[in-house]
């Protein structure tokens, strides 16, 4: 610990130092609530919109398959033969549902993926997040009492100081310089 000595000619200078820590720890704070709100944001859009939107998307790709199915075996049906009108445009229509479905189910398996990395990657960063904030609760209060503290003890030194502490002494001559 440090014992020099240091001239303080009014208790202010804590006091100002004192509003200047109450702006840190508040900023501080503000952060890191930010930083969880924008977390839980993203978790959720992934969670809840992406997951059921490709849930949806992938039950259209699956209806859209089953009557591109329909319409295939209905113009194989219709068309003696495969002859020169054949079903192959429906055959066509057939093998693009199976690819978009193909492709749905694929984007909701990345986005189920996305969603626990998210999450463990999430947790990973909170670790220092939350040491931080509690750092804040423990050392804060202690902080701005120490303070206080000594804005107390300065403001007693000063009213119990002589008037002519500052006042230069002469050897010998009056304490008020004449």
């Amino acid at each position: 610990m440090w014992h020099g000595s240091v001239k303080i000619e009014s208790p202010d200078v804590i006091k100002e130092f004192r509003v200047h820590y109450i702006k840190f720890d508040e900023r501080c704070r503000s952060a890191l609530a930010e930083i969880r709100s924008e977390s839980q944001q993203v978790q959720q859009w992934l969670q809840h919109e992406q997951i059921s939107n490709l849930k949806v998307e992938l039950r259209k790709c699956e209806e859209l398959l089953l009557q591109a199915r329909y319409k295939y075996s209905q113009a194989k049906a219709d068309s003696p033969a495969y002859g020169r009108n054949s079903a192959m445009d429906e055959l066509k229509a057939l093998r693009k549902a199976e690819l978009r479905k193909e492709e749905a189910e694929r984007k909701l398996q990345n986005a189920k993926k996305w969603v626990s990395l998210v999450e463990r990657e999430a947790n990973k960063l909170f670790a220092p997040i939350n040491n931080l904030a509690n750092a804040l609760d423990v050392t804060t209060p202690k902080a701005l009492a120490k303070l206080d503290q000594l804005t107390r003890d300065l403001e007693d030194y000063f009213r119990a100081a002589p008037p002519d502490v500052g006042t230069p002494r002469t050897p010998g001559g009056p304490a008020n310089g004449s």
